[in-house]
Parts: structure tokens; sequence; C-alpha cells
């Protein structure tokens, strides 16, 4: 069955879709999943059922050397955890991956995608001695999911940022085990009229909300700004 969508209840979301109304929609992302579902019944701590994931995101797609993506970061409540925040609010750019799973697993996330960056740009990381703050942020999936079971790991990781392709938006992977009340879980939307200047129009994709579970108010939202192709792209993460 169809999950209908906000804008089919005649919710005032702001713009306008892309083409296939996903995160995907901006030219050059990339999005991979790892999604875990196993088990049934009363929930066993360390043994299931499992409702969890990884959402491997690459901003700029598949590039030869590590590019750098504008960033900022907005907190509301403060009751969440995004790595890599602190080098956005000081350099205003972050380089690599972005990846969303469960609240215990954002560790683990982290080592694998750190490994990633490592790996794919060994070239770099070797001659430039550089290092790697990928940004990986967590959603709470304790109510449908054996969170404390901690069953994510770091070859599930890898997997999703090895699969990560032009995809279609929803509810899979670190968005498996949230509930969006019956609503489908990301609206991409796009926002026109943003001039950063007076010379160079923008326009802003919302690109990615994955709802939590009603009893926490906490989300990751994902922007993308694109320009007329004479700029760079600029992208920004907010924890709220």
């Amino acid at each position: 069955m169809t999950k209908p969508r906000g804008r089919d209840l005649g919710l005032p979301f702001p713009g306008e879709t892309g083409p296939n109304n996903a995160i995907t929609d901006v030219p050059g992302v990339e999005v991979g999943y790892r999604t875990l579902i196993e088990g049934n019944g009363p929930l066993m701590q360390g043994h299931g059922p499992v409702r969890t994931g990884v959402t491997a995101i690459l901003p700029l797609g598949r590039t030869p050397e590590p590019q750098p993506v504008w960033a900022g970061m907005y907190a509301l409540n403060g009751n969440g955890e995004m790595t890599g925040t602190h080098w956005i609010h000081d350099g205003g750019y972050f380089v690599g991956p972005i990846c969303i799973t469960n609240s215990h697993s954002v560790g683990i996330v982290h080592h694998a995608a750190t490994r990633w960056m490592i790996q794919t740009y060994a070239d770099a990381w070797q001659a430039e001695h550089l290092w790697a703050m990928p940004v990986v942020a967590e959603t709470y999936d304790g109510m449908l999911n054996d969170i404390n079971g901690q069953h994510v790991t770091e070859a599930d990781a890898l997997t999703a940022l090895e699969a990560a392709a032009p995809a279609l938006a929803g509810g899979d992977a670190g968005g498996v085990e949230m509930s969006g009340d019956g609503l489908r879980r990301s609206h991409p939307r796009r926002l026109g009229g943003l001039n950063f200047d007076d010379e160079v129009p923008h326009e802003r994709l919302d690109v990615l909300s994955p709802l939590r579970h009603s009893v926490d108010s906490s989300e990751l939202i994902l922007y993308v700004w694109q320009d007329n192709c004479t700029h760079p792209r600029v992208s920004a993460s907010a924890s709220v």
C-alpha cells in the first residue's frame, strides 16, 4: 500500500519537489543503504528483533580526490549526536560522507567511514597527512529495534558506503525503524529565490529529513544548495 505524502493531505510545505522527490534530485548526490531486519516478537536485549541500518550519503558523489563541502550546523535542543560538528562550526565545511545510523552505533559507523575515506583517497592521505572527520548522525530507534544489542557492524557501514549511487527517497537503512505516523519519512523540496549575492542566483533543495519516533522531537536535516554551475555547490547539515 502506498503511504500518503504530506502534500496529498494538504500540508503547506514551501517550494516544489524535484523530479523524483528524492535527495538524489540534486545532481551528483549518491546514497547507499544497508538495512538490517531480523526476528519478530517481544524485544530481548542483545537478541532482537533488529530493525536498523546505515544510510550513507556522498554529497559530491565519487570524486577522484577528497573535496570540501561547505556546511553549517544548528542544534535546536542538543538531544542528539552528530560527529564532525566542531569542525563544521570552526571551518565551515567538512570532507567525506554523511552517515545516519542508530544512537548506539555512531562510533562503529564513524570508524568505518574513516576507514572508507583513507582507503578511497589513499594517495592523498599518504602524501598530505590528512585527517578524516566524517559526519555521522543518529536516530533513536529503541522503540522498534534492539538498539542495546549494537547489531550494526563496520562491515554494514562499509557496505552502505560502497553501494552509494543515485537512488530514490525512502525509509530504508538508517530510517527503517523510524515512525512517520503513517507518512513517508523524507520530504525533499526545492526552495527558490535564495540569493547569496546580487549576481549568482541559487536554488535550495531541502533534501532529507528522516523522522524520529514521535516520542523524540529530534531529527536530521540536510540542506544542499546548487547554483548556476559557475560556483561550487554549497551544502549544510543540521541536527535539531
